[in-house]
């Protein structure tokens, strides 16, 4: 567990956020889920981020740090969640479901299991409209190994995913044909021709993708040599090469749920960061970082009152009042040999959280490169954007707006 999920998880402070609206007009109960759903996104991830932040600051490489490219689903239970080791072949098949890895800058391993992922997905559905079972899952540890070993080219890997698609078909020739509507003998040639055509768009791109690997590398280097300083002189970098170190942000941007993974190259290991937002097990009241709809109170005005972790300070408090619960205030003035201030609480609290984020491993020194540093806060910008904008248009950011420190009983 990184330092800053320790911090929140063992702290025992909550906040909770009250947001009474402006005006004496009610909501509908369709655009009171909005409102919330949009609230729950962008304490999501800002979670994600802090937690992004704080392996940065324990010396993680921007390239070993993914988005997934599609959100979680609601309906899934994800309790396999956690540390997924690619070598074994339930969690390689974890990693698979989830989607494909695009790392935060590119990753030639990364992009190979991505391109993999995919030949995968449509060589799987070619035998399925050929009526041909379809490539076990249990072969996706193997592949993702085989795929990052040194050397091994993206043709060798289409090759080996065909090949076992080839060992499938040949044992559905020899199987007696029960089925009525499979009379027809398959057309193997037409069948391997349609293998072929269904994975060339992958090829295709990802021979772009190889043609820009020295190009990339170099860009990565200059990042971290300081003389990329920020995002605008990676957008004055050719568009092809730009466009990769920006898709992590758009595709952050877009979804709705998304899913973060921290790989570690030496043992092929793969974290999925903030997974008590996502594992359905833990949407328990111990959860120190579930957000907990308190009240939704119907009179004029309409106010709204949630409860999340203090995670959620770190970009809430920049645009809503912070106080500490009442309660709490005066307990601790009572239990102090010394005047208390609320503001000395909370400003103690923001510190803690603070360098629970900006701790660095052992001590070490660990370079965080301006360009870095510019990209963590483009992201955070767009995300508090979104949240602001949202609480605008449904008449919650006003001065009624607060945010309560209160201690867990």
């Amino acid at each position: 567990m990184d330092a800053y999920n320790k911090v929140v998880v063992e702290s025992d402070y909550r906040v909770n956020l009250e947001m009474k609206r402006d005006g004496e007009k009610l909501l509908s109960s369709w655009q009171i889920s909005a409102f919330i759903e949009n609230l729950s996104r962008s304490y999501y991830k800002n979670e994600l981020l802090n937690t992004i932040e704080s392996y940065i600051n324990k010396g993680t490489d921007l390239e070993n740090i993914f988005i997934i490219d599609e959100s979680f689903k609601l309906n899934n239970i994800y309790k396999n969640l956690g540390i997924l080791n690619l070598r074994n072949e339930r969690d390689a098949k974890t990693l698979y479901h989830l989607g494909k890895p695009i790392g935060m800058f590119p990753n030639e391993k990364l992009i190979k299991i991505n391109c993999m992922f995919e030949i995968f997905r449509k060589v799987n559905e070619t035998l399925s409209e050929y009526k041909v079972k379809g490539l076990n899952k249990e072969s996706l540890s193997g592949l993702i190994t085989f795929s990052i070993s040194p050397n091994t080219t993206m043709i060798a890997i289409k090759e080996k995913i065909i090949s076992l698609a080839n060992e499938n078909l040949n044992q559905s020739s020899q199987e007696e044909v029960r089925n009525k509507e499979q009379h027809k003998k398959i057309d193997q040639k037409k069948l391997a021709n349609y293998l072929e055509s269904s994975t060339a768009q992958v090829m295709s791109s990802y021979q772009k993708m190889e043609s820009d690997f020295i190009s990339l590398a170099i860009t990565k280097e200059s990042i971290l040599a300081n003389d990329i300083k920020n995002i605008k002189d990676i957008n004055e970098t050719p568009s092809n090469i730009a466009g990769y170190f920006n898709t992590f942000k758009s595709t952050f941007d877009n979804l709705i749920r998304p899913i973060i993974g921290i790989y570690n190259p030496n043992d092929n290991s793969v974290e999925i960061i903030c997974r008590d937002f996502i594992d359905k097990t833990l949407y328990v009241e111990e959860n120190k970082r579930f957000l907990d709809i308190k009240s939704i109170s119907r009179n004029s005005p309409l106010a709204v009152c949630v409860v999340l972790g203090v995670g959620g300070l770190t970009f809430l408090s920049r645009h809503i009042t912070v106080a500490l619960d009442e309660r709490l205030l005066r307990k601790q003035q009572a239990e102090s040999a010394v005047n208390i201030s609320e503001e000395h609480e909370i400003a103690d609290l923001m510190s803690e959280i603070k360098q629970a984020i900006e701790e660095r491993e052992n001590n070490k020194e660990i370079n965080i490169t301006d360009a870095t540093q510019d990209i963590l806060d483009n992201l955070r910008r767009g995300n508090e954007e979104r949240f602001i904008e949202n609480a605008k248009d449904y008449g919650f950011l006003n001065e009624h707006a607060i945010l309560k420190v209160r201690k867990e009983a």
